[in-house]
């Protein structure tokens, strides 16, 4: 989808994603932007997460807060009511995915096959791919799945700090997963 601002700039669109409320909507661009809407399409806030393409944006459980990530491996965490930065992490590859487990802790991934676990008391790196990580989940339990071009999907426990299982049943990439709502053991890819 390519977009273009009333000055004609083109923001070449990649990202949508709802608030949890529905009063917002996040939009994020390659033009390394994160931008929020509101219902009836006005701009609310620019945020300028910085000069390369993001390839993610997620808002937080209770909608105030905004993660941005991208090719720059930097994750952005942005007041929603305001527009400001609250905080920043640094990753030593491209950020691919993230995820909220609550509205102080995420989940990102990344190209070197490790998953970030930031918020909380201190950021936390687990290894436990082979390739690239293209997508991270936290279920209700408190559990994250990562799922990666090496075809496995790693359920992790937070607790143990370590993957409890690895599912290697898959003959190519894994680009999606998710949690059963109703079942938080099951998960689809």
């Amino acid at each position: 989808m390519e977009c273009k601002s009333s000055s004609g700039t083109d923001w070449n669109l990649s990202l949508i994603f709802r608030q949890p409320k529905g009063s917002q909507l996040a939009t994020g661009c390659y033009d390394g932007f994160a931008r929020i809407w509101s219902p009836v399409g006005e701009l609310l806030h620019n945020l300028e997460h910085g000069a390369e393409p993001l390839f993610a944006i997620r808002y937080s459980p209770s909608g105030k807060r905004l993660l941005s990530s991208g090719v720059d491996g930097i994750c952005k965490s942005w007041d929603t009511s305001t527009g400001n930065l609250v905080n920043q992490y640094k990753h030593t590859s491209p950020a691919m995915d993230l995820d909220w487990l609550n509205d102080s802790v995420f989940a990102t991934c990344g190209n070197n096959g490790e998953v970030y676990v930031c918020g909380g008391v201190e950021e936390r790196i687990w290894s436990g791919h082979e390739a690239d990580i293209n997508t991270v989940r936290w279920n209700s339990l408190g559990y994250l799945a990562s799922a990666g071009d090496d075809g496995i999907v790693a359920i992790w426990d937070p607790a143990k700090a370590e993957a409890i299982d690895k599912i290697k049943e898959h003959t190519a990439e894994v680009y999606m997963i998710r949690w059963s709502p109703l079942e938080p053991h099951i998960i689809a890819t």
